[in-house]
């Protein structure tokens, strides 16, 4: 008697390619007024899933772990006219997925608007800042 092993065929799981858009950016959060805007814009984001244009699809973003954001940030500050001073803080690293859309210049609109909120939310605490980036980029997610 001969003996086969049995082979069960597992059907190939295809792969979708999809095209996202990636906004990134980094927020101070060193003293207890910026940490209270964080958490006003991570509210604000975790309402923006049903946002009737643009519905942010997922974000993720560092954690304040025992009063202290992980991130620490360098950059050269010129506050008011003087000298450059190397200014480093603590920060909050927020990245948020968008599906790509052919007119682009919504999620640009979308974009000011949020650069607009965050810079809302600092003042808002009485910590206005000098400069937020925000970084947008294509991705191309494997699925």
């Amino acid at each position: 008697m001969r003996r086969t092993k049995s082979r069960v065929r597992k059907k190939a799981r295809e792969v979708h390619l999809e095209r996202r858009v990636r906004v990134t950016f980094f927020l101070p959060a060193e003293l207890s007024e910026q940490k209270q805007a964080i958490y006003d814009i991570d509210a604000y984001l975790r309402g923006q899933h049903d946002h009737p244009v643009l519905p942010i699809t997922g974000y993720t973003r560092s954690t304040i772990y025992g009063g202290s954001p992980i991130f620490k940030g360098h950059w050269w500050s010129q506050m008011n006219g003087g000298d450059k001073i190397l200014t480093i803080e603590g920060v909050v690293l927020f990245i948020i997925d968008f599906r790509a859309i052919a007119e682009e210049w919504k999620l640009d609109q979308e974009l000011s608007r949020l650069k607009a909120k965050i810079l809302a939310y600092y003042t808002k605490h009485h910590c206005t800042q000098e400069e937020i980036w925000i970084v947008k980029e294509d991705i191309h997610r494997y699925a």
